[in-house]
């Protein structure tokens, strides 16, 4: 009943904001469609109660749906999710707030993301009129160009925005070069580039990849970011990636618990990623300890066996690509080297929520030597860099 009553006041409240949609084939599909509407609805939660305020069935429904603790959405969070996608845009927006930019002649462009989401929420809550999405993955470039319509129409600016797609592996230069052309054509005064955990999955899903390799066949990324540089002489680029936890000793071994409903799930994905991504099968980098119902675990391995885990329905895809492979350290360093004048705004390791949801539905916690408690592994990095200072182009 109070799914119906959801999907009842989605349909009368679509106006005022874009839907993610999911291909109902049953009953669980349609609950989980709802699941992302519910999402929607609380991130217009300002405009929906000036929409419901007089009329109180509506109200009460809207009020159930805003409660603090995000009770209708089942763990596990998953970062690839529309959900994430929008609070990832949310962030750069509320960081380009806080620039104080006027975004009216800048244009987002989004590397790797997705069907799009993300991009038009950007779009949808800024001053911006074009945006522009790299993406690789046909699916996702078909959802986002069925979505672009009913999301003009459904704007206020809607005859005034324009967002081009360009299906492509981020390493082909012939389609970067076009991605160039395009945002050229326009006149801006700036572009603003987002790239959300995309980075660290090249090296194994590129089929160019050659075109950035050094001579010892490891990714030379300041030849990738110098070709976003010559995109435009004003640039704000945002990069987000897992990596790491900085505030992890690297050689220091972590003890693990985990709820025994998935135990031997985890140590199998263990032994996998650690022979893959660790040359495990020369010694190996964790231990069950049976007798303490603990395993200890290598602090990289432990990062990159718990993402496994928790993105467990995308395993087979998800294995190949090492979260760990590139650091911040790496990032920096490449915006740079050899000439480039990317200026570094910020650069900070942190830690994600969605790591607390995911932790808790599976039971998981992490110490030190001793059981000593560990902080919560800043296993994400976010920097900002730009081209040239944003004030110059107010």
């Amino acid at each position: 009943m109070f799914f119906d009553e959801i999907e009842r006041l989605a349909t009368e409240l679509k106006d005022l904001t874009y839907f993610s949609e999911v291909d109902v084939r049953n009953e669980q599909d349609r609950k989980d469609g709802l699941k992302l509407k519910i999402a929607d609805l609380r991130t217009k939660s300002s405009q929906l109660f000036k929409v419901v305020k007089e009329n109180s069935e509506k109200l009460r429904l809207v009020e159930r749906l805003l409660v603090p603790k995000d009770s209708y959405l089942d763990p596990p969070y998953l970062a690839g999710s529309p959900i994430s996608a929008k609070n990832k845009a949310h962030e750069v927006l509320k960081r380009l707030a806080k620039m104080k930019l006027d975004t009216r002649n800048y244009a987002f462009v989004s590397l790797g993301g997705g069907d799009g989401t993300e991009l038009y929420a950007e779009i949808e809550n800024s001053s911006s009129n074009y945006g522009l999405l790299l993406e690789y993955d046909f699916n996702s470039v078909n959802k986002f160009s069925n979505n672009y319509l009913p999301f003009r129409m459904n704007h206020s600016r809607g005859s005034e925005i324009k967002l081009d797609v360009i299906e492509c592996d981020l390493f082909d230069k012939d389609k970067l070069n076009v991605a160039k052309k395009l945002i050229s054509a326009k006149n801006l005064s700036g572009i603003i580039i987002t790239i959300h955990a995309v980075l660290h999955e090249l090296s194994t899903r590129s089929s160019l990849k050659e075109g950035f390799m050094n001579e010892n066949g490891v990714i030379d990324w300041e030849r990738f970011f110098r070709e976003l540089y010559e995109w435009h002489e004003n640039i704000i680029l945002f990069i987000r990636e897992p990596g790491i936890a900085e505030n992890w000793k690297p050689k220091q071994p972590v003890y693990i618990t985990i709820s025994n409903e998935y135990l031997n799930r985890f140590l199998n994905i263990l032994g996998d990623i650690d022979r893959s991504h660790f040359e495990g099968n020369r010694k190996s980098n964790f231990e069950y300890l049976e007798k303490q119902k603990q395993i200890q675990c290598i602090p990289e391995l432990a990062i990159e066996a718990l993402t496994k885990l928790f993105y467990y329905p995308d395993y087979k895809w998800e294995r190949r690509e090492k979260v760990t492979s590139l650091s911040r350290e790496n990032i920096v360093t490449a915006l740079q080297a050899g000439g480039i004048l990317f200026k570094i705004l910020e650069s900070e390791p942190f830690y994600t929520g969605s790591l607390d949801i995911n932790m808790e539905h599976f039971g998981v916690s992490v110490t030190g030597n001793l059981n000593y408690p560990l902080p919560k592994p800043q296993c994400f990095t976010y920097t900002i860099a730009t081209k040239e200072t944003h004030s110059t182009k107010q």
